[in-house]
């Protein structure tokens, strides 16, 4: 096995979302058309994440406990609202 080391400048972050995190995210509603294609709902609801992969996240919603795998689009990211803002560094006279 190859070790590969990767440099910061070759990283990107997707989101901030992980396991257990409490997002808005809109809910599959049925579509008329096509049964593969998955539409977005008009509203969000609050969601707790259950599992994250690349493509797909995985969320309980809190209102009715029903668990569904999403796109990661469906997903809204309001981690960075709920952290504490860093303070201000003073500089040193």
């Amino acid at each position: 096995m190859e070790l590969r080391y990767f440099r910061p400048h070759e990283l990107t972050v997707i989101s901030g979302v992980r396991t257990g995190d409490v997002v808005q995210a809109h809910f599959a509603v049925k579509n008329k058309g096509s049964e593969n294609e998955l539409v977005k709902s008009r509203q969000t609801e609050l969601a707790v994440v259950v599992n994250v992969t690349t493509v797909n996240i995985t969320v309980n919603f809190t209102s009715d406990y029903i668990v569904s795998t999403l796109p990661r689009d469906f997903i809204i990211d309001t981690t960075n609202n709920t952290r504490p803002a860093e303070k201000p560094t003073h500089e040193e006279l």
